[in-house]
């Protein structure tokens, strides 16, 4: 289910949150807030912790600052929320790591128990961008091409385990091909890879190749997410592409530890909720390569309930083993 469609499921909880308390939230913050990333500088998790901080510092009178706490694929910052306590001072600004990493492996954190989700923020658009050296003009030729050729075509990814490996393993199992996975340690090892032609396709954050699709090197062949996006009008969606069953969608979510009162949740979320409405604020997000939500808390509960289990499945089904 895409994220849009859990957002208009959700929207009617709004008015039921407008209905609690108000003291607490009428007094917070009274001190900074501490918007945790848990990854290092760079990339569409920090830029949009970063943005909203400033945004929030302006319209709230304390500041709202950005503490980057990288390690374990995410989970040291992501435990280290978890842990904090329930006074909405400490906040996760996360990406779709959160769904996928216990998959993996045990984490010391539960997804579900242990976070008062806030939102649902933004999505970062993602493609199926081949090179020039793969005759495939659309995803139907790919899949052909594969299937003709086996073993043949590779694959990059950020690493095992990372969004752009997980969606690839997903999209094999769903049009029934294998391709040999390269894993870098990053995304921004990937793209060069692809122009070069060492690699033949990827999953990629469109932010992150649009610059090199006008130049012929790289195609894009579709997007992931239920809608186009306003960075590549041009790619189909895989509905568009012939299978509608193959909605990926990478996020981008808030969330408090569990406990914090839900007067300061729903004052939060109405905060970024007014952020994403904003067509200044959204226009230079969508500058970056991130597309703005901004959905009840419900929605992201939804999310979180549904994903972990589909991404274990997709774990558990391609054998893939953490590092």
């Amino acid at each position: 289910m895409s994220f849009r469609r859990l957002f208009v499921a959700a929207f009617a909880a709004l008015a039921v949150l407008a209905a609690l308390p108000v003291a607490q939230a009428q007094s917070w913050p009274t001190k900074p807030v501490k918007f945790v990333v848990p990854f290092p500088p760079g990339g569409g998790n920090d830029a949009l912790a970063r943005e909203m901080a400033n945004e929030l510092t302006k319209k709230l009178g304390q500041p709202f600052v950005v503490e980057n706490k990288p390690g374990a694929s995410g989970n040291i910052g992501i435990d280290a929320v978890a842990k904090s306590p329930p006074d909405g001072y400490t906040i996760l600004v996360v990406s779709s790591t959160l769904v996928t990493n216990p998959g993996l492996a045990a984490v010391p954190y539960d997804a579900i128990k242990d976070f008062a989700p806030v939102t649902m923020a933004a999505t970062l658009p993602v493609a199926l961008i081949v090179s020039d050296n793969v005759p495939a003009k659309n995803v139907q030729e790919l899949i052909a091409y594969a299937k003709a050729n086996p073993g043949k075509l590779t694959y990059g990814s950020a690493g095992i385990g990372a969004p752009h490996h997980l969606t690839t393993e997903y999209f094999n199992s769903q049009v029934g091909i294998s391709m040999l996975h390269v894993p870098f340690k990053g995304q921004g090892q990937i793209v060069p890879e692809l122009l070069a032609g060492r690699v033949d396709v990827a999953f990629l954050a469109i932010s992150s190749v649009v610059q090199h699709l006008k130049t012929g090197k790289v195609r894009g062949l579709a997007v992931t997410g239920a809608q186009r996006t306003s960075i590549a009008p041009e790619l189909p969606t895989m509905a568009e592409a012939g299978f509608p069953g193959i909605v990926i969608e990478w996020w981008l979510a808030v969330l408090a530890p569990a406990g914090t009162p839900p007067d300061i949740v729903t004052k939060l979320n109405a905060e970024i909720v007014a952020l994403a409405r904003n067509p200044e604020f959204k226009a230079k997000l969508a500058g970056q390569g991130i597309e703005m939500i901004g959905s009840p808390p419900e929605a992201l509960t939804a999310a979180i309930r549904e994903e972990i289990p589909r991404w274990t499945a997709v774990v558990k089904s391609a054998n893939i083993k953490s590092q």
